[in-house]
């Protein structure tokens, strides 16, 4: 697992989770009280300009950006998720070397989408052995991100070598291992 630490961006993290209403701005401003924001991007969709529930921000001194991951962070009413950011070129290869997994984050979910969607849309690659749909606590509406397990790597390879057209009804989806 070590060789996937030259992959990372050092200072730059994930951010998953977001509510639909959080603006660039306000992502920014959340994590400058943490230290010096060099990059923030919100992701959005490229066809109806709302924000697809994550982005990333990179900081100028990369130990903020560890220190951030122990945290829980609430932005704009809502938990959010960090995790270091990798590379989407870099994906594929990380799935092709030495770094094993079966479980992926999806991210940018429609907040529409049920269990049932996203559990099928995933079983085309391999058995699942577990899946998670993270919804809100207070409307039970799904909070824009999932985990899905598959049983073997290979099934997460065949999801990843696929990278650039996740769509799940109509939405494109971010895929992170």
């Amino acid at each position: 697992m070590g060789s996937t630490s030259q992959n990372i961006i050092p200072g730059k993290l994930f951010v998953g989770g977001l509510s639909p209403s959080t603006t660039q701005g306000n992502l920014r401003t959340y994590f400058e009280k943490y230290g010096d924001v060099i990059d923030c991007v919100l992701m959005k969709d490229k066809l109806t300009g709302k924000s697809r529930g994550f982005g990333f921000v990179t900081f100028l001194q990369p130990e903020i950006s560890l220190e951030l991951l122990s945290k829980e962070h609430t932005i704009d009413g809502k938990e959010v998720d960090c995790k270091r950011a990798i590379p989407k070129e870099q994906i594929p290869n990380l799935a092709s070397t030495s770094f094993k997994t079966k479980k992926l984050f999806v991210g940018g979910l429609p907040h529409h989408i049920s269990k049932e969607n996203f559990y099928n849309y995933f079983k085309t690659y391999g058995n699942i052995i577990d899946y998670v749909l993270i919804n809100d606590k207070d409307t039970g509406r799904s909070r824009g991100f999932g985990f899905i397990t598959f049983e073997h790597e290979d099934s997460l390879q065949k999801v990843i070598k696929d990278y650039n057209s996740h769509q799940i009804l109509g939405k494109w989806v971010g895929l992170i291992l």
